[in-house]
């Protein structure tokens, strides 16, 4: 049901629910039903008169039907096996039948239509029931449909046709004397699939908390519910998204899905779909490598063989379009906290400052192109890590040659960067560029940000409390070190990574273009703990003079890093796999990346 209340927020309708008997069922295909939608004194039904209301109404089914997966048996009466599945006629209001529906496999059926409905409900969704007769396997195909989690065959959901109601797809049209007609449909559809509805949701229910595993990994605890504890407490909030099933919809305003109400389709037992879009993907524990270079525009992803060295994926990226030829820096990092590492993507010197986020799941755009430190156009440096231990990766952002020393800190929330913090790296004066890293140094479960110095500063190193930077505060993690002799003004590349697993990132830094290949491994450290040298070693000879550039990657799943280094400058491109241990380097053969013919810019590994 749905029910109109005012508070000092303005106008809210209470969004409710119907629930049939207790039955289970889950879906891929969410097949929209129009059929029961009754004209009304002669005239049109609600769908029929609102045209648009039917398209969103398809798109939302056609989205909600994506954040799921499940093997679901199709229901084919035949041979004295039948059944007759039960509704809540949206038309009408009263309990309905429909003698032996077929529902296709993998697919749900949802009627839907519109009729005035008293008092201050302005929609009600449910799933349905149904009765049997036939062989007791048939009765288990009805029940469960081969799935072990929440199951249905479908249900219903009805919206009150008098209401104001705006059926746009752009938010931006939405007035404040309208309720969104989006946001409805995508509230009872919840409730269709389950929330506030399922067996399995009132099993996970304590009190007026709900405690299933995966919301209570979302929010940090057991979810507040509101008075019937079928929806979550009115404001409850994850990284500032209002959810969707909140038992409120206010006028003028558009709630979409958020990570909180798809956390508990999963605990219903919906599975996490198979990512579509992509045709290679990578886990957010094995993040695969990216690989770029000047006068491409072209970001390579590359995996790992059976040996443990990189193999190209077939998977390349062209972030800024195609007629974007300069340089572009990546890092992939899991940044909505689906499992999938995810592609960020920062612009080279000579356009405004941007920056783009691709899903590694589905290729959808997680964050559009975005102009960032006011679109600064001298190019600029991009880090990935969780400073607040959510599960999802924040940004840092950082002016190349020519911007301030500032490193920006966000997180990406709504397709949006919301800014957390600026900290000043180098001295105010010093506009060399600063180049950044991110890993947890101290061992205490959240990403650090690491800071060095772009060529014309001394080669300083600074690590800052990623804990302290969540909250709103600045401070040095450890006291600042120099990488190299101080007289090295040429430019410092940072990465980090665990190497002996224990729990604490180690510091990797090497000298930039002009520079030796000189690589140097510095021990992590608790927090305020000086960091010492641990190792260093020539990753490309004595000879070198090209400077390399390096990233931490766990390459063969060990839960230890190894390094992936490349030229800062030169004529040729290569990349190499070196695994460090206790004082030894192993190198593993250089790989050429396909296309790219020399590196008179530098490769760029992220």
């Amino acid at each position: 049901m749905a029910r109109v209340a005012r508070d000092a927020a303005g106008l809210a309708i209470r969004l409710e629910l119907e629930v049939l008997e207790q039955r289970e069922v889950p879906a891929i295909t969410i097949l929209v039903d129009y059929s029961l939608d009754l004209r009304a004194n002669g005239g049109m039904g609600f769908f029929e008169s609102h045209p648009a209301a039917r398209q969103v109404m398809d798109q939302v089914a056609y989205e909600m039907g994506q954040r799921i997966d499940a093997r679901l048996a199709a229901i084919n009466p035949g041979g004295g096996n039948t059944w007759t599945a039960t509704l809540y006629h949206p038309g009408t209001g009263s309990l309905y039948s429909i003698p032996n529906l077929r529902v296709p496999a993998n697919t749900i059926i949802v009627y839907v239509g519109g009729r005035s409905i008293p008092g201050a409900e302005a929609g009600f969704g449910g799933y349905g029931g149904y009765s049997w007769s036939g062989s007791a396997s048939w009765g288990q195909t009805l029940a469960t449909r081969g799935w072990g989690g929440f199951s249905l065959w479908g249900g219903s959901i009805a919206f009150d046709s008098t209401r104001n109601w705006y059926f746009g797809t752009d938010p931006a049209g939405l007035r404040s004397d309208q309720l969104d007609f989006y946001s409805a449909a995508v509230h009872e559809l919840g409730h269709v699939l389950g929330i506030g509805t399922a067996p399995q949701w009132w099993s996970q229910v304590q009190g007026t908390q709900f405690v299933g595993r995966q919301a209570r990994s979302v929010y940090g605890g057991p979810v507040p519910l509101s008075a019937d504890r079928a929806h979550w407490a009115d404001g409850v909030r994850v990284n500032g998204q209002a959810s969707a099933m909140s038992p409120y919809l206010y006028y003028g305003r558009r709630v979409g899905w958020s990570a909180l109400d798809q956390a508990a389709l999963y605990d219903l037992g919906w599975a996490v779909p198979a990512p579509a879009g992509l045709s290679v993907r990578f886990t957010s524990r094995r993040p695969p490598v990216l690989v770029s270079a000047a006068g491409t525009g072209t970001v390579q992803v590359y995996g790992y063989d059976s040996s443990g060295n990189l193999t190209f994926s077939g998977l390349s990226f062209t972030p800024f379009g195609a007629s974007y030829r300069g340089v572009i820096r990546a890092v992939s990092a899991d940044i909505n906290g689906d499992g999938w590492a995810d592609y960020v993507f920062a612009s080279g010197p000579g356009v405004g400052a941007r920056l783009r986020i691709i899903d590694g799941a589905s290729g959808a755009d997680l964050l559009p192109i975005t102009s960032v430190l006011g679109g600064f156009g001298g190019g600029i440096f991009v880090a990935a890590g969780d400073i607040d231990g959510d599960g999802r990766a924040e940004v840092a952002i950082s002016a190349d040659a020519g911007g301030d020393p500032v490193v920006a800190v966000a997180r990406v929330l709504n397709g949006q960067l919301q800014f957390i913090s600026y900290t000043l790296a180098l001295n105010s004066q010093a506009r060399v560029g600063v180049r950044v890293a991110m890993g947890d140094v101290d061992g205490d479960g959240h990403a650090d940000v690491i800071a060095t110095a772009g060529a014309g500063w001394s080669p300083v190193v600074r690590v800052y409390d990623g804990a302290g930077l969540a909250g709103g505060q600045i401070r040095l993690q450890q006291p600042a070190f120099f990488a190299f002799d101080p007289t090295w003004r040429e430019g410092v590349n940072v990465t980090v990574g665990d190497l002996d697993g224990d729990g604490r990132a180690e510091i990797m830094t090497s000298l930039d273009s002009g520079g030796l290949s000189l690589v140097r491994v510095w021990n992590s450290a608790p927090a305020a703990a000086s960091v010492s040298l641990r190792m260093q070693f020539f990753a490309n000879g004595l000879a070198d003079r090209n400077g390399i550039r390096l990233l931490a990657r766990d390459i063969d799943g060990s839960g230890r890093v190894s390094l992936v280094t490349a030229p800062a400058s030169g004529s040729f491109a290569w990349l190499r796999v070196l695994r460090l241990s206790a004082g030894s380097v192993a190198a593993l053969p250089a790989v050429f990346p396909p296309g790219i013919l020399s590196a008179l810019s530098g490769i760029y590994v992220g």
